[in-house]
């Protein structure tokens, strides 16, 4: 995937969207803009809960100028295993793991020539590996800055450090006009109006506010927990309040102890201020990762305490006590914690000894979740299932991740692998999707449909890798769990695969041998949709027309008799491409029209992109061209709305050839590339011989010079620019 289309009016970027007002600062926030402008590495260092996140956001929002070609955040606060920085970087880039490459490799590539800012956000935990990539970063990349936040410094040559205090506080007795020119008392009235439109501050509370800012530090989070709670209480109150919480805390030695514990004692001062009903849906909310919707709160959070129609109402009162952040994405309410405070109420869960109950019920929404999204993902909904997939993928990673961890919870984990395997494939996660399904398969005991099924997963995914050899591999261990387990719908669906895998590996004679075994044993069984693909699969592999055509009409009377729409558009689809193969491209056009007609009627919008690209292939068989250009856009635009990243790269490839002007063509092949690169899916036997001769002929008409710039601006273009190429080829 690529990051959002750049043009003069924005600079793509993903900082928070803050809606509260950026208080004070103003000596600090001038310097950390004015060496954005002229240092590439700055560190703005403070205490924790002191606002560097803040700072860096406002900061970076106004340099905006500066970088553009992007400013992208990564949070590394949740990042406990240094290999996983880089991880972490890739998946704000939207750049995904290439086998047998360093994937710092591929994040330095991709962000080399850009004039980019890269915020590593809460990173005091990961010094040393922070620092070495950051040096790497900077040495190859000559355009990218880098700004971090810590509570300390990196400690490298030529860092700009921005240190930040704790907010200033009144010392003693103020007036009101007085008071307000410290920063402290400004955030606090600023937030406290927030949460109640009628507070004023006056000279009775006064005492009560400075008293509250003093005891706090001036450290922002913590006034901001504080001032959030005026809704409830008065500043004497919280005064009050407040001082009874952190004498427990420092057991009577306030001034020796750090300031994060501090900062530890405004969290923990906070959540005594919670209702019990709160703090059980706050330590429990800590089980997601990223954000949640509302109806995932309910049915992972609800039970020993709370009722299902609770919920909302708590969380609501959570969100106007800035312990939840409510945000709208993509027109869709979610929820999500900051990551401190989901780290501290995690603690909490697990001291109440509910975390691995919660977890479960975590994973058990998100595994139902999976499965009912997985028989949506080709139908006309496949598009919103897909976004929403998306949208909870930190929330699947981590049910697969404690499915793996946790004993006796391999098989539910299996469970939710295989029901995702489809969208990884689509959304080309598939060194993601791989990896999950190796280590499930692996550890899952005994023989069983499943497993079968994740396997042949697996090995669909090596094989959009190129990978012809592991899955040849994978779907053998399919074929031998589906035998054991004596199932002769399963076993004839295994050996379809492996000869389809043998096929694509470039073993014609295997594939037919294994082919013409599926479909006896297929037939035996009475499976006519079996039969009926059994037979089409047959009729690619006949070198005798007369015999492919039989195998053809067996398959499509089969497919009308028993009402198999899709199936019927399968076969015709297919035999299409045969007749196309053969030369006989008014059959070919017949058939390619009628499939699609009919993916249309069904809204397979993918059945359809196909249909129209081998119709596309007609046309440019024919010597039409500009027909071949509007069928592959066609095709293409569907691609690209399903979201369906290797259909466009082949989709691409396929426009090129018949682009109206050669630069356009090598652009078109380059954007191409980098998707191929990008989701880790190189071309096939055929595509390469496809690729060769396409090269040859912009060798020629551009010189290899040009061509060579051309594919490389491709590569370098923005989703949305790919397409507006595209459409004007």
């Amino acid at each position: 995937e690529f990051p959002p289309l750049r043009n003069v009016q924005t600079t793509p970027d993903n900082l928070p969207r803050v809606g509260s007002r950026f208080v004070g600062r103003e000596r600090e926030l001038e310097l950390a803009v004015a060496v954005l402008s002229s240092m590439r590495l700055v560190t703005i260092t403070g205490p924790g809960g002191v606002g560097k996140t803040r700072l860096a956001v406002e900061a970076a929002a106004q340099s905006r100028p500066v970088f553009p070609d992007g400013i992208w955040m990564v949070e590394l606060a949740g990042v406990t295993d240094p290999s996983r920085i880089v991880h972490a970087m890739a998946s704000v880039l939207k750049l995904a793991d290439q086998p047998g490459r360093e994937l710092t490799d591929t994040i330095f590539e991709y962000l080399r020539g850009h004039k980019t800012l890269l915020i590593l956000d809460n990173c005091e935990h990961l010094l040393d590996q922070v620092a070495a990539i950051a040096t790497r970063l900077l040495d190859v990349c000559p355009a990218v800055s880098v700004m971090t936040t810590s509570q300390e410094t990196l400690g490298l040559p030529g860092e700009a450090v921005v240190p930040i205090a704790p907010m200033n506080v009144p010392s003693g007795t103020a007036s009101v006009d007085t008071a307000l020119e410290f920063d402290s008392v400004e955030l606090f009235v600023e937030r406290a109006k927030a949460a109640a439109p009628d507070f004023v501050l006056d000279q009775r509370n006064l005492p009560a506010v400075i008293d509250i800012c003093r005891r706090l530090d001036g450290l922002p989070l913590a006034i901001e927990l504080a001032a959030a709670r005026v809704k409830a209480l008065s500043p004497v109150q919280i005064a009050e309040r407040l001082a009874d919480r952190f004498r427990l805390l420092t057991g009577g030695s306030r001034t020796a102890l750090p300031r994060q514990q501090t900062l530890r004692g405004a969290i923990d001062w906070s959540f005594e201020l919670l209702s019990t009903e709160e703090k059980q849906l706050l330590c429990r909310l800590s089980v997601f990762a990223g954000s949640f919707v509302l109806e995932a709160a309910e049915d992972i959070t609800e039970g020993t305490g709370i009722d299902r129609i609770e919920v909302l109402d708590l969380l609501a009162n959570l969100v106007s006590r800035s312990l939840v952040v409510a945000e709208e994405i993509d027109g869709e309410q979610r929820f999500r914690l900051l990551e401190t405070i989901r780290q501290y109420s995690s603690e909490r869960l697990a001291q109440g000894g509910e975390a691995e109950e919660r977890r479960r019920r975590h994973r058990d929404w998100y595994l139902g979740l999976a499965e009912r999204a997985r028989p949506q993902l080709e139908g006309p909904d496949g598009p919103i299932w897909m976004d929403r997939l998306d949208r909870e993928h930190d929330n699947l990673r981590a049910a697969l991740a404690w499915s793996l961890e946790t004993s006796g919870e391999t098989e539910r984990g299996l469970r939710l692998a295989e029901a995702l395997w489809r969208f990884w494939e689509i959304r080309g996660h598939l060194v993601e999707g791989r990896t999950q399904l190796e280590l499930f398969t692996a550890r899952s005991s005994g023989d069983s449909a499943l497993r079968a099924n994740a396997l042949t997963g697996a090995a669909i995914l090596a094989d959009h890798q190129g990978d012809y050899a592991a899955s040849l591999r994978f779907h053998e261990e399919s074929l031998e769990v589906n035998r054991r387990l004596s199932n002769p719908q399963a076993i004839g669906f295994a050996l379809n695969n492996l000869a389809n895998a043998a096929n694509k590996a470039g073993d014609r004679q295997r594939a037919r041998r294994l082919y013409e075994e599926t479909l006896e044993l297929i037939r035996s069984t009475g499976d006519d949709r079996g039969t009926a693909f059994a037979l089409i699969n047959m009729a690619s592999t006949s070198d005798d027309p007369l015999e492919a055509r039989r195998f053809f009409d067996e398959s499509i009377e089969i497919t009308r008799r028993t009402g198999d729409g899709w199936g019927a558009a399968f076969a015709l689809d297919n035999f299409g491409v045969i007749a196309t193969e053969n030369g006989d491209l008014e059959l070919a056009k017949e058939m390619h029209d009628e499939a699609n007609a009919i993916y249309e009627r069904l809204g397979d919008g993918r059945g359809a992109a196909r249909a129209l690209a081998h119709l596309g292939d007609v046309a440019r068989a024919r010597g039409d061209r500009s027909e071949a250009r509007r069928l592959y856009q066609a095709s293409l635009a569907i691609r690209n709305e399903v979201g369906d990243r290797l259909g466009m790269a082949w989709t691409l490839e396929r426009l090129a050839p018949v682009a109206a002007h050669p630069a356009a063509a090598a652009r078109m092949l380059g954007a191409a590339n980098r998707i191929r690169n990008v989701i880790r899916a190189p071309l096939g036997t055929s595509e390469r011989i496809d690729r060769e001769r396409d090269i040859a002929a912009l060798t020629e008409a551009l010189g290899p010079d040009e061509l060579a710039v051309r594919m490389s601006e491709g590569g370098q273009l923005e989703m949305d620019q790919v397409m507006a190429l595209a459409a004007s080829a």
